[in-house]
């Protein structure tokens, strides 16, 4: 099998390590006019063990990678490894909670993986350092994705992770997207279901200012009551067609994350507690989340399923 591997493939996947191949031989090109001048060859990951490799090829003559190029690739690399990680994951899962949960996460990652890496991609050259962070934030997205599906967290560490979707949805969008927020910071010790908040949010940013052609605004708020905490997030958007509670109960095809969200929450507190939405047409929606106040046996405390 390793007849089939060139040298550079061969030792990062026995050694675990980036190789950089800096000429067509080093790279194992034998094509009398190759066009590849060099390559760099990272290995794919699930936990420890090494399933395969990451290779970016480079045609510019004489051109060697650079610690900005580096960086890139470990950075694909890592998110990928993440998402085989979830797909080998998923393909365990069984009880029907952990299915809905994932369908939510096939839902939300697909499309923002590819529009977000475009957006590192035109960066990496003008503003390598907003490049290079941004491709941390969005590895650690997918890594809170793995560690955190189907539990309980705190809300600041599920505000942490909506810091950066948030800075990455608006590297994407420009100046089409306005975020202002306003969080009680004493609600940050509470428990709250992972993966409430994005969803939310990207569902304002996709369907409600993405159909505008000059964007829009969200605002974010999160207080509390005696028993309660209440996080409304508002947007000036094109609004909903219909009746928005109706959503909830019979979300269509590819709107499944309103739905989702609203139905893990009611199956965790009861029916007092959920998603209530009031929308305007071409004015915007608001969503209020409301659960109990209430602080989680520890920062990972499992979601119920049954």
């Amino acid at each position: 099998m390793t007849d089939h591997l060139t040298n550079v493939t061969y030792d990062s996947l026995t050694s675990g390590t980036i190789h950089i191949a800096y000429s067509p031989a080093e790279i194992g090109c034998t094509h009398p006019n190759c066009t590849l001048s060099s390559a760099i060859v990272v290995p794919l990951m699930i936990k420890t063990r090494i399933i395969g490799t990451l290779k970016m090829y480079y045609t510019t003559p004489t051109y060697h990678p650079d610690t900005s190029d580096i960086a890139f690739a470990q950075g694909l690399a890592n998110l990928f490894s993440t998402q085989l990680e979830l797909t080998e994951i998923d393909e365990q899962r069984h009880l029907t909670e952990a299915a809905k949960m994932q369908a939510l996460h096939t839902q939300i990652n697909p499309h923002f993986l590819f529009n977000t890496l475009n957006t590192i991609s035109s960066l990496i050259r003008t503003n390598p350092e907003l490049a290079r962070r941004l491709l941390i934030k969005f590895s650690q997205m997918f890594r809170f994705t793995l560690q955190y599906t189907g539990r309980v967290i705190t809300i600041e560490k599920e505000w942490a992770q909506v810091s950066g979707f948030l800075e990455i949805s608006i590297a994407r969008h420009g100046d089409k997207l306005f975020v202002t927020h306003n969080i009680d910071p004493a609600i940050f010790s509470y428990g709250i279901p992972s993966l409430t908040l994005q969803p939310i949010i990207e569902n304002s940013i996709k369907h409600g200012l993405q159909p505008r052609e000059v964007g829009g605004s969200i605002t974010i708020e999160g207080t509390m009551t005696d028993t309660d905490i209440i996080i409304t997030v508002t947007d000036d958007g094109v609004g909903f067609q219909g009746d928005p509670d109706y959503y909830l109960e019979h979300p269509p095809q590819g709107h499944i994350g309103l739905s989702n969200v609203h139905q893990r929450l009611r199956g965790l507190y009861g029916a007092p507690y959920g998603l209530a939405i009031t929308s305007v047409p071409e004015e915007g929606t608001t969503v209020v989340i409301r659960i109990p106040k209430v602080q989680p046996e520890s920062n990972s405390t499992p979601e119920r399923t049954e």
